[in-house]
């Protein structure tokens, strides 16, 4: 009886240890959500900023071209308003609302809305600026805002003539005028702002003043200086504290209350792009992760109570049914049995497992040795045999007379010939060995390698990088060169996309590298379901590279959505080959 009332105190012990677990397993998955919202919240910020910035990136690309499509501003303005006449046809998919062109006293000269031509007046302090010759070809931004809500943006380039030859008979370019975008920014804010809206979070934008630009949760309120604060505003803010914080790091995380609101996190980020210095705001309501662990731990405790229960039963069973008992010691020891078994079984199988990845390191470092033996044999070898063979072919072209047209043609053409064969000879070498991995660096190489993508198979393509040559070894820089070179091998051949996206950023522990196209996409459990005799080698070989590093691969995929390929390298890798 002693024995289980001993049984029963040590279950009860049991019991009450694996509660105070599970509490404190639920404070730690709080904490953890907690740190993971307020990461994407951040990355939400940063997305949202990136959008606002690439679209005025190419508002500023196109005004800065836009003068040469057919003009050569040789004070051609009919040809340039021609120009803008064209354009505007088929502006009707961007936020361009109006497109303008001043003189060089800032008169309007034409616009393609007459009746917006008064509120798209560019800014007196531009055309002081314009007039510099130093800033002829740049853009000027400004921002313009109209009563109730109407938020827009002015992007100007200076234009410049020749002016009438003087005594030296020389033509030096004068200041002739100007042209602008109108932008409805506004527009497209509220567009970019819905998805995030859709799960919960909301977008503000603040400029460097304090002035509230745009905001999806109250747009009541756009144009009003949070500096500014009256007794309307403490009537819902506790503190502004963290409007001030805001505004003073311009990028972070933080968390606030509003009364009789729900406790809130937000995540910031600047925006700066020529004279504008924005904050981009993303927050979303603590209710959602609250309910979520909640939920999480109430689920642990109706587990544990069904494990109680089941330990209760288990445990009376056993002290009225003593052979029960002995069935169960006599099933503990086949049980160690057959884990012992199982183990052995395990550690062969890893045994096994580290013996095919040494090979597999092993064959991809023996290939790169091949393919840079091959690359030096191409180069040194038949590269030499063509540069005799067209110096031959020049030396019998020197030496044939006038009257010999149609062996001269054919020397000339044996020429031709020979450069296409020396050039293809020289790109499959390059190809098989990337030296410029060695003469400029992993950084150069893949920036090269994206621009020679995006000419030859007419795809847009934006990086955004850092200079990441110092933080890996040479073998670590071959293998990340070539899982660039395969991802966009398999983008060429399958993706058919328009538009690719590479970030690199770097982390203290680590540098991540993102790879992600509009492409048609796969299913991506169907590929990997298959047999591996039936996949290609392209993504394993990129896993295993990756692998080799001592990284962590991951792939998005889906039918019509686009292919995203990231994956994470430690930083001053040494050779695992």
């Amino acid at each position: 009886m002693i024995r289980y009332l001993m049984v029963i105190l040590l279950a009860v012990l049991f019991i009450a240890a694996v509660f105070m677990l599970s509490l404190q397993q639920h404070r730690i998955n709080q904490q953890n959500v907690v740190s993971y919202f307020q990461e994407n919240l951040h990355l939400h910020a940063h997305h949202f900023a990136n959008q606002v910035r690439n679209l005025l990136g190419g508002y500023h690309r196109i005004l800065e071209t836009f003068p040469s499509f057919k003009s050569n501003l040789v004070e051609d303005m009919e040809g340039l308003k021609s120009d803008i006449q064209t354009y505007s046809r088929t502006m009707k998919k961007d936020y361009i609302e109006t497109i303008s062109l001043f003189d060089e006293k800032g008169n309007t000269i034409y616009s393609t809305d007459v009746s917006k031509a008064r509120l798209t007046k560019v800014p007196s302090q531009f055309f002081i600026w314009a007039k510099k010759k130093e800033n002829k070809g740049k853009t000027y931004v400004s921002t313009l805002f109209v009563p109730p809500n109407f938020f827009r943006l002015l992007i100007s380039v200076p234009l410049y003539g020749l002016a009438p030859a003087g005594k030296t008979d020389r033509q030096d370019e004068k200041y002739i005028g100007a042209l602008s975008f109108s932008v409805d920014l506004k527009q497209f804010l509220t567009q970019e702002s819905k998805y995030h809206t859709s799960v919960g979070h909301h977008i503000w934008i603040i400029d460097k003043e304090g002035r509230l630009l745009f905001s999806s949760e109250h747009p009541e309120i756009v144009f009003r200086n949070v500096n500014q604060r009256d007794e309307t505003c403490k009537r819902c803010h506790i503190s502004f504290s963290y409007v001030d914080r805001i505004l003073r790091e311009n990028e972070g995380t933080i968390d606030y209350e509003v009364k009789g609101g729900p406790r809130k996190f937000a995540a910031f980020v600047p925006l700066k792009d020529g004279r504008l210095s924005w904050i981009v705001v993303v927050n979303a309501a603590y209710d959602s992760l609250s309910a979520i662990t909640t939920t999480n731990f109430f689920r642990s405790l109706l587990l544990l109570g069904t494990v109680t229960l089941f330990f209760v039963l288990s445990s009376v069973y056993l002290i009225y049914n003593v052979r029960v008992k002995s069935r169960a010691e006599e099933e503990s020891r086949h049980w160690q049995r057959m884990n012992l078994e199982k183990e052995k079984a395990g550690e062969a199988r890893k045994r096994s497992e580290e013996q095919l990845r040494y090979l597999s390191s092993q064959l991809l470092t023996i290939q790169e040795k091949e393919r840079s033996r091959i690359s030096k044999e191409l180069h040194d070898g038949l590269g030499g045999a063509l540069s005799t063979v067209k110096l031959r072919e020049n030396l019998l072209k020197m030496n044939l007379k006038e009257d010999q047209a149609e062996l001269i043609k054919e020397c000339e053409g044996t020429i031709r010939l020979v450069d296409q064969v020396m050039e293809d000879v020289r790109r499959l070498s390059r190809d098989l060995t990337p030296a410029m991995l060695e003469n400029l660096g992993l950084s150069a190489s893949i920036r090269w390698l994206t621009n020679e993508n995006a000419t030859g198979n007419n795809m847009t393509v934006t990086i955004d990088m850092k200079n990441v040559d110092s933080l890996f070894s040479q073998e670590a820089k071959i293998s990340i060169y070539r899982i660039f070179q395969e991802a966009f091998t398999n983008i060429e051949k399958y993706a058919q996309a328009q538009n690719v996206s590479i970030v690199i950023t770097e982390y203290p522990e680590e540098v991540s590298f993102s790879i992600e196209d509009d492409g048609k996409g796969f299913d991506l459990m169907r590929v990997i379901s298959k047999d591996m005799t039936k996949r290609g080698l392209g993504l394993t070989t990129m896993e295993e590279r990756v692998r080799m590093l001592g990284g962590h691969f991951a792939l998005r995929s889906e039918e019509g959505k686009g292919t995203r390929i990231n994956f994470r390298i430690p930083k001053v890798m040494e050779n695992k080959g």
